[in-house]
């Protein structure tokens, strides 16, 4: 760590004075910050302790100014950049006048402390989900520094707090899920939108895939199964995310997997089956199948004790033969009576099932697809390489490697 920088500047903030160095004031910040976490928002003190971190940050900021950077900080930076960009491989050759824009980017002061105030804020509320003390979200993010992804060190914090709200808490399911969830980030964080890693998360729990393939392995093939899907039809990621989170609880007491979830997911939204209703609709009947049997294994052309052991030892093929022999029955009009016998009567349920009776043969050309997609695992991985190895990544990489040597620099 470069030598500490002292300047002769009193420092006073509500009447308590702090020992004039950045050293103490970063400590302050950081205190102050752990503080303000633990009041409710909006109370009095809450937002008097705001005002105090704000000033403190102001008063870092110009103190940072005033005494500049060292020639032994730049020093220390450099040798620990030049480690990073090692570690980064090609980005070396992108960046060969790496020192002087090290030298502009830490001169360019307020932007780093608005960064490291940031930085530490997140590693602060990795702590606060997790129950991690300082020194172990430090190693962390020691571990983080050494991912080769273009995400920045802060974003990967913001996944490691919310393996915390998941109540992932040891170090190494924290690192698991963060590995994990980056890689479906950069992969399809554009498509599947905000918090969708949180939702793999669950799923893989909720299923119990977590306890064979661990959870790391249970949210990539989740991200492949879906990225699969939506590479090999019109499906959207969205929509397959959403569908199958909606219907996990069903699906799970069902013993249904996510990958044949997933795969009627597909053909309802190929058909333009909206998701909250078509999840709907397959949750209620699923929930009549196991309820009253006995309506339906006639149509399935079993008899009820056929019926209810084809539910239990395999309720997805039960599923499956029930709708074909719908579809055997003919149109909507030759339907309608049965959906109405069955408490299906309901215009969207019925038109939902009514897609699913006349695609069978779709429905089991995607669960195949999302079945095999889930196996490998590696669908997403393929995905993220590609997107994490192109220019534009090349060059986040190597921001990402300045930002990193000079945080480590300065102590975080």
């Amino acid at each position: 760590m470069a030598k500490e920088v002292n300047k002769r500047i009193n420092v006073w903030l509500n009447q308590q004075g702090i020992e004039n160095n950045l050293k103490s004031i970063k400590a302050a910040i950081s205190k102050t910050a752990n503080e303000l976490n633990k009041l409710p928002i909006g109370s009095e003190e809450w937002l008097r302790k705001s005002k105090k971190l704000s000033e403190l940050k102001n008063i870092y900021s110009e103190v940072r100014k005033e005494i500049g950077a060292t020639e032994q900080e730049l020093k220390a930076v450099n040798e620990q950049f030049n480690k990073n960009i090692v570690n980064a491989g090609a980005i070396g050759s992108i960046y060969a006048g790496a020192s002087a824009a090290l030298r502009r980017f830490v001169s360019a002061t307020q932007e780093y402390v608005d960064a490291y105030a940031s930085l530490d804020d997140a590693m602060t509320n990795v702590s606060k989900y997790t129950g991690l003390t300082r020194e172990e979200v430090k190693q962390l993010n020691e571990e983080f520094r050494k991912m080769d992804t273009r995400t920045p060190t802060e974003k990967l914090n913001a996944l490691a707090a919310d393996a915390g709200r998941l109540g992932i808490t040891s170090k190494e399911a924290i690192k698991d899920f963060v590995e994990a969830a980056d890689i479906i980030n950069v992969a399809l964080g554009e498509d599947l939108g905000e918090d969708a890693v949180k939702e793999i998360g669950k799923l893989a729990e909720m299923f119990g895939t977590t306890e064979t393939m661990g959870l790391r392995g249970a949210m990539l093939a989740t991200g492949s199964a879906i990225n699969t899907l939506a590479q090999s039809s019109s499906a959207s990621e969205r929509y397959l995310m959403d569908f199958t989170s909606r219907l996990a609880g069903a699906a799970n007491q069902a013993q249904i997997s996510q990958a044949n979830i997933l795969g009627f997911a597909s053909v309802l939204d190929q058909n333009k089956q909206q998701v909250e209703m078509s999840a709907t609709a397959l949750q209620k009947l699923l929930m009549n199948m196991f309820t009253a049997p006995e309506k339906y294994a006639h149509l399935a052309g079993m008899s009820v004790k056929e019926f209810a052991d084809a539910l239990k030892n395999d309720a997805n093929e039960a599923l499956i033969s029930f709708l074909d022999t719908l579809n055997k029955k003919g149109g909507l009009s030759e339907l309608a009576p049965i959906f109405k016998d069955l408490g299906l009567d309901g215009a969207r349920a019925s038109g939902v099932i009514s897609v699913l009776a006349g695609k069978i043969d779709d429905v089991r050309e995607a669960q195949a697809t999302a079945n095999a997609a889930f196996a490998e695992g590696n669908s997403v991985i393929k995905e993220a390489a590609a997107v994490n190895g192109n220019a534009a990544a090349q060059i986040d990489k190597a921001k990402k490697a300045v930002q990193d040597a000079v945080a480590m620099v300065l102590g975080y």
